[in-house]
């Protein structure tokens, strides 16, 4: 039998290496969500939180909506046309729609925050356990809603009825369904 030599590296001492190489590639965008992956990410929304806090949040509260609440939050958004669901060979695909690609850069930053809805879980829990009177959360979802319809119109005035005075009229409907609409923002710049 041969011998092998072990080679011995002490801490500090200088390697020189035998060889390197340079492969110069593309970055790709992500693919399409299948409807499971989407379902993992709305679980595992912490992962897209912009702040440590948000992210506690979004652990805290599993996610964006429930196991239950999940699968029709995506039917819905397909219904609405803000997801296109595509086949592609066995595997169905959810793509974010043009026009929700269109909604996301016109909405406010508030609501395209994956957070959005578990702090509105937060808030209601804590008028559940009477830490907060519900008038007082019910002003703050009053003055919530008012600032998205004012954001509405004033989109509605700056595109005069074209494509952006839909997305107008939708954001007054997602200022209602406030789940829907922060889950398909997110999910919307990831989809792309």
């Amino acid at each position: 039998m041969s011998e092998i030599k072990v080679l011995t590296y002490r801490v500090g001492q200088v390697v020189y290496a035998a060889s390197a190489g340079l492969d110069e590639m593309e970055t790709k965008p992500p693919g399409p969500y299948t409807q499971p992956e989407l379902l993992d990410d709305m679980l595992k929304a912490y992962r897209f939180a912009k702040t440590p806090e948000d992210r506690q949040i979004l652990k805290e509260t599993d996610g964006l909506g429930t196991a239950r609440t999940r699968p029709p939050i995506i039917e819905g958004m397909i219904k609405r046309a803000l997801f296109v669901a595509q086949k592609h060979g066995k595997r169905n695909y959810v793509r974010a729609s043009p026009f929700l690609r269109q909604l996301v850069e016109i909405l406010p930053p508030t609501m395209t925050d994956i957070a959005l809805t578990a702090k509105w879980e937060t808030a209601f829990g804590l008028v559940e356990s009477g830490q907060v009177p519900l008038e007082r959360l019910l002003e703050q979802e009053r003055m919530f809603v008012t600032m998205l319809v004012e954001r509405a119109k004033e989109v509605a005035k700056e595109f005069a009825g074209g494509a952006a005075g839909g997305a107008a009229a939708t954001t007054g409907r997602a200022a209602a369904n406030v789940s829907n609409a922060s889950a398909g923002a997110t999910y919307a710049k990831k989809a792309r």
